[in-house]
This record gives structure tokens, C-alpha cells and sequence, in this order.
């Protein structure tokens, strides 16, 4: 469908719910328990028997840059007096827990709960109060907040015994179900020929599909696939949407600026904008 762009609308859900019931076509998740919120608030919106999950991404610790604190795996999450900062909400409800109790041993659920600092509402919070606080030590997200943010931590893998995933879905809305652009873009997504943008943004369906199970293509992948048609904003409005979720919308483009995107995407490829929130 020359001409029709993809224009990516993420932030916290109350922003954008009421235009999603109106112009969405497409709900993306960070989570399948975002998902089955998304069932609940889009009742009769969300075509529930189109979802469908499409990739994974891992949970990792990130550090301050060079790692001054020598944080290796989950375990030295636990030491007496490290920092950790948590994301509870989201695509991350319930994360933290999960990867804690993983051994059975409530001693590990106790001592990384005592280590905890801050337990943001979302990872844009979290974010932001890593930047303003240096002291927070550890932080206990997705790899592609990393990958997203050059600069800003690096990456500690959890072993693979503590390792979690959780994938970013998709589903079409009653709108989206009558548009075949949509419809074309889910499937897109979904190919082959969209599965090879996601690696360098830090998901893929298969810990084999990311390189070494946790660091991805990494940070050179992400600029390298950065400076490709459409710029890094092109690439990180992806990578925001994956992450946070919530919901495409097609439409025509129309203006210059349009023409110009145009003129820079490949053929036979998507184009994606990233709306403010």
C-alpha cells in the first residue's frame, strides 16, 4: 500500500484509549498480562481471536556504565546494601517476583526485596529517576532499554537458570480487521521480512534469533540498524513501541515531510512514525 504510513501512538493507556476505540487498528503489548488488560479496557474493539504474540525480549540487570560495582548476575543483586530499582507495572507487573522466586527459596525473594529502592510505575519513570539518582546501582529491566538508550547503562545478563521472558503482541481492532493495509502490516510483522528489523532493537523469537541469548546484536546493532532509511528516530519510535505498547494507526500521507520519509524508506517496507505522548 504505497503511500500509507504507520503512525506509532504509545504512553500511558488513558492517553491514548479513547483514540484507540475511535482510529486504532492495530493494539500492540509489552506483556501478555498487558495484553489481557487490553482485552478487558478494548471490549468489543480488540478482535481478541487475532492476537497473537510475536516476539521475546529478556529481562537483564542493568549497571552504571563500566560497572563500577562489579554486579555479576542476579546473585549480586542480593549482597547487603546494592540498590536496585524495579519496574512494577506495565509490561513488568510482577517481573521482579518472578525472577526472585525462580529457586523456590524465600531467603532470595527477602533479600533482593530489602535491596529495592524504588519500584517505578512504568519504565519511562524509571528511566528518568535512574538518570536523576546515580545512586541506584542496579536495574532490573528489559535488554532494550539499553539498546534504546546508548550510553545510559550497560548490559549484566541473569544467568540462564534466572533468566525471563516476556513478548510484545499484537492483535487488530474490528477497524483494523476491515482495513487490508492493517491487516498487511500485522502480517508483515509477523514474516520474515519483519523479523529481520527486530533483532537489532533487542527481540526475536528464540533466544538463538538475538545472538548469545541476552546481548543481542547489542548497541552496535542498534546504531548500525539507526542509520538506516528513516533515521534513529524511525528506529526508536519501534523500539518505544515494542516496549510500552499500545496501538498503530495507518493512514494516508499526505506534505512534504511525507514525501521525504517516502523517498528515504525501501521499497515494499513499512514506514513508521512515533507520535509525542
Amino acid at each position: 500500500h504505497p503511500g500509507v504510513t504507520v503512525e506509532v501512538t504509545a504512553g500511558p493507556t488513558p492517553q491514548w484509549l479513547d483514540a484507540a476505540r475511535a482510529t486504532g487498528d492495530v493494539i500492540y503489548s509489552g506483556s501478555e498480562a498487558m495484553m489481557a488488560d487490553f482485552q478487558r479496557d478494548l471490549a468489543g474493539v480488540l478482535d481478541a481471536a487475532t492476537i497473537e504474540p510475536l516476539y521475546l525480549r529478556p529481562a537483564v540487570i542493568l549497571v552504571r556504565p563500566g560497572n563500577p560495582d562489579h554486579i555479576q548476575g542476579f546473585r549480586g543483586l542480593l549482597k547487603p546494601g546494592i540498590k536496585v530499582m524495579v519496574v512494577n507495572g506495565a509490561g513488568q507487573v510482577g517481573l521482579w517476583e518472578d525472577i526472585a522466586g525462580r529457586d523456590g527459596r524465600i531467603a532470595t525473594l527477602r533479600a533482593f526485596r530489602r535491596n529495592i529502592v524504588y519500584a517505578a510505575p512504568n519504565s519511562a519513570l524509571a528511566l528518568k529517576r535512574w538518570q536523576d539518582d546515580p545512586a541506584i546501582q542496579a536495574w532490573l529491566i528489559y535488554n532494550i532499554w539499553a539498546i534504546a538508550h546508548p550510553g545510559v547503562a550497560q548490559i549484566v545478563p541473569l544467568e540462564p537458570h534466572d533468566r525471563l521472558y516476556r513478548d510484545c503482541g499484537a492483535g487488530l481492532t474490528m477497524r483494523g480487521m476491515a482495513s487490508a493495509a492493517a491487516r498487511e502490516f500485522v502480517a508483515f510483522l509477523k514474516g520474515s521480512a519483519g523479523a529481520g528489523d527486530f533483532p537489532a532493537l533487542g527481540l526475536a523469537d528464540s533466544p538463538a534469533g538475538v545472538g548469545d541469548e541476552v546481548h543481542m546484536p547489542g548497541i552496535a546493532g542498534y546504531r548500525a540498524a539507526a542509520g538506516r532509511g528513516g533515521g534513529r528516530g524511525a528506529t526508536l519510535a519501534t523500539s518505544r513501541a515494542t516496549r510500552r505498547g499500545r496501538c498503530w494507526r495507518g493512514r494516508r500521507a499526505d506534505g512534504a515531510g511525507a514525501a521525504d520519509r517516502a523517498a528515504r524508506q525501501p521499497a515494499g517496507r513499512s514506514r513508521l512514525r512515533h507520535l509525542p505522548r
